[in-house]
């Protein structure tokens, strides 16, 4: 049995738009994601800079989330909280200023 032509395209057709469709979908995830992980980590290194209590680090690494996103749930009250005890910690009353404005 010999196909027509027609047949033929109406079959591939579609095949050749759904396999467009999930190649632009899971390129599409991969971008997503890889554009979420480099964040992540930071956050991540927040964390671990205040579970070690490296205030300047927690205030640094904060700080480069609250660039991008100036209300982070975890980066703005680890930055507030790791300010707060930089400036108990601080002799200099002009540096405790700065770290509690």
């Amino acid at each position: 049995m010999r196909r027509s032509r027609t047949a033929r395209v109406s079959i591939a057709l579609p095949l050749g738009v759904l396999s467009a469709a999930i190649i632009a979908v899971v390129a599409s995830i991969g971008v997503l994601r890889s554009g979420r992980i480099p964040r992540l980590r930071t956050v991540d290194r927040v964390v671990a800079a205040w579970q070690l209590g490296d205030y300047p680090a927690v205030i640094t690494e904060s700080e480069r989330i609250l660039a991008v996103d100036p209300v982070h749930r975890v980066a703005l009250p680890l930055r507030g909280f790791a300010s707060y005890y930089r400036a108990l910690d601080s002799t200099d009353p002009t540096v405790r200023a700065e770290l509690l404005a």
